[in-house]
């Protein structure tokens, strides 16, 4: 039993680290873009927020910054630019879904927990349900 626990932890943990860096949906240019999430993409994003209002970012960026993402609708990447205001609510947006991948990471821990048997451990599913965050 110890062990099927913590088999099933350590899959709830790889997880929640996929959902964070599945990708996420955000409002920023005015409709609904997929993004990346990878972490090199959440630290480049992170910096450039903490330049929006910066003289730097209106030279760098004079048409906004550029951010590939993919369209509602759309099967493939295209740059969108994002001015400063766009750009936080873009890394507010990255944020929200990074806490909403944890807490869906969490509930799954309780269940975990919870168990009282393997097979209620095993019969916990990670994927393909409508606990998987987007």
């Amino acid at each position: 039993m110890w062990y099927a626990k913590q088999r099933k932890l350590y899959d709830v943990t790889q997880w929640t680290a996929s959902s964070i860096t599945g990708g996420f949906v955000s409002e920023a240019s005015g409709a609904p873009v997929r993004y990346d999430s990878d972490k090199e993409t959440q630290l480049t994003m992170q910096g450039i927020a903490l330049n929006v209002e910066t003289p730097l970012f209106a030279k760098k960026y004079p048409d906004g910054c550029p951010v590939r993402g993919i369209a509602e609708g759309k099967n493939s990447k295209e740059v969108f630019w994002l001015k400063p205001s766009q750009v936080m609510q873009w890394m507010a947006d990255l944020s929200m879904h990074i806490g909403s991948c944890k807490q869906a990471g969490w509930a799954k821990q309780a269940e975990v927990d919870a168990c009282k048997s393997v097979d209620e451990v095993d019969a916990i599913t990670l994927g393909g349900d409508e606990s998987v965050p987007s």
